[in-house]
């Protein structure tokens, strides 16, 4: 099988050139990582932020409902004025 003449043999080292774009695309990836991971996040936060909210209106409406019922339940037991 031949080897290509561009081609490192097992002796030669790999070029310098090879070597720094490997370590500027590594560079690359860590950044990109850690985007990532900062915009799930912040995802997460937003998320867990509207579900919140959204409990905690519920909770307001559920609240509400109960003061109502609670009002209906009062005034069936009301005496009638004489």
């Amino acid at each position: 099988m031949e080897t290509p003449s561009n081609a490192p043999t097992a002796a030669e080292p790999v070029s310098a050139d090879l070597v720094n774009h490997l370590h500027d695309a590594t560079e690359r990836l860590h950044q990109s990582k850690a985007r990532l991971d900062d915009a799930i996040d912040a995802y997460e936060y937003r998320h867990q932020e509207r579900v919140n909210d959204a409990t905690d209106e519920f909770r307001r409406a559920e609240k509400e409902i109960e003061q109502v019922h609670e009002q209906i339940k009062d005034s069936l037991h009301e005496k009638p004025e004489a």
